[in-house]
């Protein structure tokens, strides 16, 4: 089969499933309860851009850190609004949790994405006393999550631990699918936005997380990554 096939079919169309209308709609129920229940400060900025901007849940118990959440869409598509239904739980474990936006593509390149989304880190941190931040991802927003502590720094130097959530973390693949229309990637621009090449040398403690059911291909960026990230 056509590598550009296969890999449309493995980042894709593999990774569609029939009940994704329902749960979206289940997911637009529990967002809308967990601001109601919740409450957060909602579209604080970050930066200048419009999409530079974060969702901040408080926790009403003892603050144990604070959990900032990267959303996925391929880094050209979706909402922090999408993922609200994650405060409750998270705020009942004693977790603050900052949703953030970034910039898309193709307005902006991946690597620009990632630089316009560190600066959230030292929002976070001013907006919550510095306490130790976790940082989660899923899909495009894993390999932000990764990616952003690449250069360490004041902001990066915070984060206590990452959760990544099938994630994208070697992009090369990418470069035939559709996704990459608006990307705009080619061979060097894709190795130099993928941080399975670049693990930091002091990188904080993480998990990598991927779905059984997702394609073999999410299995093994998975793998691949964590491998990495130990060194």
């Amino acid at each position: 089969m056509h590598s550009g096939l296969s890999n449309q079919i493995e980042y894709i169309d593999g990774q569609l499933r029939p009940t994704h209308p329902a749960l979206f709609a289940q997911f637009a129920e529990w967002n809308a309860q967990a601001v109601e229940q919740c409450q957060p400060e909602r579209d604080l900025a970050y930066g200048p851009h419009p999409r530079q901007r974060l969702d901040l849940f408080r926790t009403a118990r003892q603050r144990r850190a604070v959990a900032v959440f990267f959303h996925a869409g391929y880094w050209q598509s979706r909402d922090k609004s999408g993922f609200h239904f994650l405060a409750p739980s998270l705020l009942a474990d004693g977790f603050d949790l900052a949703l953030i936006n970034y910039p898309l593509s193709p307005e902006m390149g991946v690597m620009d994405i990632v630089a316009a989304a560190q600066p959230s880190l030292a929002a976070v941190a001013g907006l919550t006393g510095g306490a130790p931040q976790i940082l989660i991802g899923h899909s495009a927003g894993a390999q932000i999550a990764v990616d952003i502590c690449r250069d360490g720094g004041a902001s990066a130097a915070a984060v206590a631990g990452i959760v990544s959530i099938s994630g994208v973390f070697d992009l090369a693949p990418l470069i035939g699918t559709s996704v990459n229309d608006k990307l705009g990637l080619d061979a060097a621009m894709a190795r130099a936005a993928s941080p399975l090449h670049r693990a930091p040398a002091h990188a904080p403690r993480a998990m990598f997380a991927v779905g059984a059911l997702e394609t073999a291909a999410f299995r093994d960026q998975t793998a691949r990554m964590a491998a990495a990230w130990m060194g």
